[in-house]
């Protein structure tokens, strides 16, 4: 996936000290990219398919206060923008079938300033 966001909603608990845990979910939607290079024998075929799709994501993370208006957080994802069933002809007699599944696991880790 060249490129991929998220739009999603959280939801959490904030503790004595500040932090808050929390679990988010909602639409993913990314470019998928599938490029087969198929040699077989003196047959040769090269397919590339593009496309931009949507599927969703769910995760969670924390987020606590650091300094002043600075805060840390954590966060992990688990995406999935669906898989691409791809068919094709290498010769009379040579069929190939491919299945690519667009599933990825994201950890972000970040600093954050507040501005209010």
């Amino acid at each position: 996936m060249p490129w991929f966001g998220t739009t999603r909603a959280r939801l959490g608990y904030a503790g004595d000290s500040g932090a808050v845990f929390y679990l988010t979910g909602g639409v993913a939607y990314g470019e998928r990219q599938t490029n087969i290079n198929h040699i077989q024998g003196i047959s040769s075929a090269v397919v590339s398919l593009d496309d931009t799709k949507a599927g969703w994501t769910l995760g969670g993370g924390i987020e606590m206060p650091l300094y002043n208006k600075w805060s840390l957080k954590a966060e992990y994802l688990y995406m999935d923008l669906g898989s691409q069933a791809i068919s094709f002809s290498v010769g009379p007699n040579a069929n190939v079938a491919v299945t690519s599944a667009f599933r990825e696991n994201v950890f972000r880790l970040g600093l954050n300033y507040g501005f209010n």
